[in-house]
């Protein structure tokens, strides 16, 4: 997947994001060799606590950074079910408020890219609670998170570490050997 990973021009990578989950919730040893490859993307890491609430929040402002971004497209005509929640709960008296709102949502927001797109690495997952069954959350989740534009990398010792009921989830399946070492990532 990201062996050969695309860039969308000179300046912006394929994934503008890359959040590297760990149970230290620091960036360790494995986590530090990803770091020294990821040049352009923005780097992030959190804990493995926190990840369900980051994906939770991160869900919600794709789907308001999305919505915006095809209310713009549409030119400001043809708002979809979540922008018209958003009109909604805003009031906005008239265009020139709803034009401002939007513009600064969008600043704060910060992403350079439409779709945006996230890469989750989920470091040291072998036997983890969160992908201990199918019932976890998480589980559920992963099924949905290609939605998002969020691509999941787990890295593991060894593919049997990971539980039965994750491998029937997933639908695609790569295993590198030696993972940072051996691939040339270019985000």
């Amino acid at each position: 997947m990201a062996a050969q990973q695309q860039e969308l021009d000179e300046k912006n990578p394929f994934y503008e994001l890359v959040v590297i989950c760990s149970t230290s919730g620091q960036f360790d040893q494995t986590v530090n060799s990803f770091k020294d490859i990821i040049k352009k993307s923005k780097l992030v890491c959190i804990k493995d606590s926190e990840l369900l609430d980051w994906i939770k929040k991160y869900q919600r402002r794709v789907l308001k950074y999305n919505a915006i971004n095809e209310y713009i497209n549409s030119k400001f005509k043809d708002p979809n079910e979540e922008m018209q929640r958003i009109l909604e709960k805003k009031h906005f008296r008239n265009k020139q408020k709803e034009i401002e709102y939007i513009s600064k949502k969008l600043q704060s927001y910060d992403w350079k890219t439409y779709p945006h797109r996230c890469l989750l690495i989920l470091d040291d997952f072998a036997s983890h609670p969160l992908l201990k069954n199918r019932e976890q959350d998480m589980c559920r989740i992963l099924k949905k998170l290609r939605h998002f534009n969020i691509s999941v990398v787990i890295c593991v010792q060894t593919a049997k570490s990971l539980s039965k009921d994750v491998k029937r989830i997933l639908t695609d399946i790569i295993l590198f050997p030696d993972c940072p070492k051996t691939i040339s990532w270019n985000l």
